[in-house]
Formats: C-alpha cells, sequence, structure tokens
C-alpha cells in the first residue's frame, strides 16, 4: 500500500516495514511489529492506516 509519500510493506508475521518512495534506493524509516498474524487489507482513513491481525486492530499514524 501507498500514501503520504511512503509505501507500506506488511507480511503474514505482522511486521509492517515503511520505506521511503521518494528516495533514490532504499531508505527504511520505520518497521511496526504488530501483535499475531497478518492476512487482511489494510485500510486507510482519518489520516491513519489500519491493520487488523488475529489477534488486533492496529492502527499506525497520527
Amino acid at each position: 500500500m501507498a500514501a503520504d509519500g511512503k509505501v507500506y510493506v506488511l507480511n503474514e508475521t505482522g511486521s509492517c516495514a515503511v520505506p521511503d518512495a521518494k528516495a533514490d534506493g532504499f531508505e527504511g524509516l520505520a518497521t511496526n511489529d504488530l501483535p499475531g498474524e497478518a492476512l487482511g487489507t489494510p485500510a486507510i482513513a482519518g489520516g491513519r492506516i489500519f491493520i487488523r491481525t488475529d489477534k488486533a486492530l492496529a492502527p499506525i499514524g497520527k
């Protein structure tokens, strides 16, 4: 998923990497380790990304 000049890459184990999509090459901005497995599709609402795992609903952003 891409939003606000960033790419959010989610894997099934609940790790979400955030590289900078505008940078030349790869520049990692953040990694978020979420509780549980993430198999759903992330959603964007109210300036946040919401990721559902099998254990929680995790909001990312302000």
